[in-house]
């Protein structure tokens, strides 16, 4: 696989999923500058499977951000973990090349979602806590809001009517984001 390729894993459609894009090594003139001096990789991983994933139900009784991880979840967050765990060590570096003496640390960002630190907290019993740099909550990064205590009913009434409307411009009533919203609070 190029090192220029993007990789993403599926194990479950609510399983954590691994986005990589490693930097070019390629003297080509085609290669990118680098955007963020220093940052040699950017992985984004998706929380494991919650109760919300398993019954959309439970939206009308728990508060989005209360959601918690299944035990498939944390089962899931904790393969992440170690996969990230073989990315990040020292093995994985090539002390031919300029990048073999680069650093394997780690730096994490996360949601205030339970769900997505809970998954951070399997992830951490698989990473030395040598390589962590540090930690950030931030709120910018947590999931579309659809509104506060959905009834299932109307959850599919809503999401019918924005495959109607278009998915990127809806935007869902009661306090929810289109996507539109999610993209500008992200990339603000």
């Amino acid at each position: 696989m190029s090192k220029n390729m993007l990789l993403q894993r599926h194990c479950y459609s609510s399983a954590p999923r691994l986005l990589l894009r490693k930097s070019s090594s390629s003297s080509s003139s085609r290669a990118p500058k680098r955007a963020l001096p220093g940052i040699h990789r950017i992985i984004l991983i998706r929380h494991g499977e919650s109760l919300g994933n398993i019954d959309e139900r439970a939206y009308g009784e728990t508060a989005d951000w209360r959601i918690p991880l299944t035990n498939r979840g944390r089962e899931q967050a904790r393969v992440a973990g170690k996969k990230v765990a073989s990315l990040i060590m020292p093995s994985d570096i090539n002390a031919n090349t300029a990048e073999g003496t680069r650093s394997n640390n780690i730096f994490f960002y996360v949601s205030p979602y339970l769900r997505t630190r809970q998954t951070l907290r399997e992830i951490l019993h698989e990473i030395p806590s040598d390589q962590i740099l540090g930690i950030r909550e931030d709120p910018r990064i947590s999931e579309q809001q659809f509104g506060n205590f959905q009834s299932h009913h109307t959850m599919q009434d809503n999401k019918a009517s924005r495959t109607n409307f278009g998915r990127f411009f809806y935007r869902f009533p009661e306090g929810g984001e289109s996507g539109f919203d999610v993209y500008n609070r992200v990339s603000g």
